[in-house]
């Protein structure tokens, strides 16, 4: 049992520098507490909501056009079509990402323009072809956006709200915070392991004591028979009980 009682001990020690651990990040989290400022904390995570809803609108804005837009780089890459190498990329942007499309491009976004001239075009000279319904809607989209500046607000308003994110990312306040937070998510993995580490360790440590209780109690029936047999007398052995680590939980 001496190796179970040393396995134990290396429990205990390492449920001590858990303990340790835990107390270190909260005082990592105290000092979070005290070089952060609220204001902007939650300035930037208005905008990054902003911007998820921005991000919605801009798909919801464009969604008639993805079909259009796929069939219009099937013929780029088929050489049915010549696009100058900025507009196929940024058509190919449009079709993954429109929000960084969008936001990356020039007031009036003029690339998204030049490609649905050239998309119009190839819909009313019969190279593109689309089901009516469909054809109707995304129509209806491009003019929206050629001859109504309809995505001019849209625009503005995604342009406004990274320009916002930026300066609030490169402040030091954030910047200071965001290191303070790689250095705590760092703590709390190496914790993890250490936990996983130590759990592996309890359920091995448990199987082994298990299997010398078993071993004990077979030799303790053996030697209470070996008596019996040479004295004609039974006796029955008593052993000293023995912390059943198996059962021990370290608390965290």
């Amino acid at each position: 049992m001496e190796n179970a009682e040393k396995i134990q001990r290396s429990t205990n020690k390492l449920k001590t520098r858990l303990e340790l651990n835990d107390e270190k990040i909260h005082k990592e989290n105290q000092k979070v507490s005290l070089i952060t400022d609220k204001t902007e904390l939650d300035e930037l995570a208005e905008l990054e909501q902003q911007t998820v809803e921005l991000k919605a609108k801009v798909k919801y804005n464009l969604r008639h056009l993805r079909k259009p837009f796929y069939k219009m780089l099937g013929l780029t890459r088929r050489s049915q079509v010549a696009l100058p190498p900025d507009e196929t990329r940024k058509l190919k942007q449009y079709m993954s990402n429109p929000f960084e499309a969008l936001v990356s491009e020039e007031h009036g976004h003029p690339i998204l323009k030049r490609i649905l001239q050239k998309l119009d075009d190839l819909i009313r000279r019969g190279r593109l072809k689309l089901k009516t319904t469909r054809l109707k809607k995304a129509q209806e989209q491009m003019d929206g956006i050629l001859n109504k500046n309809s995505l001019f607000n849209l625009h503005q308003d995604c342009l406004a709200v990274l320009s916002k994110k930026r300066q609030l990312s490169a402040s030091q306040t954030v910047t200071s915070t965001q290191r303070e937070l790689n250095k705590l998510q760092e703590t709390i993995q190496n914790l993890q392991d250490q936990k996983e580490s130590l759990s592996s360790k309890r359920k091995t440590l448990g199987e082994k004591h298990q299997r010398v209780l078993r071993k004990i109690q077979i030799q303790k029936e053996e030697l209470e028979k070996s008596v019996f047999e040479l004295i004609d007398k039974r006796i029955q052995v008593v052993l000293a009980k023995v912390k059943d680590v198996s059962t021990t939980s370290p608390q965290y």
